[in-house]
């Protein structure tokens, strides 16, 4: 419900401190859980197996609202730059899910 009441508000800063590797705050602690997990399935372009999964679809759900909001039209400042920095395994899946779906 938070991050969500801050996409809607456009609270870029917000967000930015609370994905932040360094951060103590949830979304942070749990992006970085996901990113040892996803870097430990050893897939090349997909988080398991060889062909888009829900896996896949989930970690794409999760940073799209991040970057652009709830209703995925407002980019939040800065915050692409802060995942692609500290998440390479999680934005590879993003950028799959997204050429995936065009």
């Amino acid at each position: 419900p938070e991050l969500t009441a801050a996409g809607l508000r456009g609270d870029s800063d917000w967000v930015r401190e609370r994905v932040r590797p360094s951060s103590e705050h949830q979304i942070g602690r749990v992006f970085r859980q996901l990113e040892g997990y996803v870097k430990s399935c050893g897939g090349e372009d997909y988080v398991v197996g060889n062909e888009l999964s829900v896996a896949d679809l989930a970690i794409f759900n999760a940073v799209d609202e991040c970057i652009f909001g709830p209703r995925g039209n407002r980019r939040m400042d800065g915050v692409e730059e802060v995942l692609r920095g500290a998440y390479p395994r999680l934005m590879r899946a993003d950028r799959i899910v997204r050429r995936e779906l065009a």
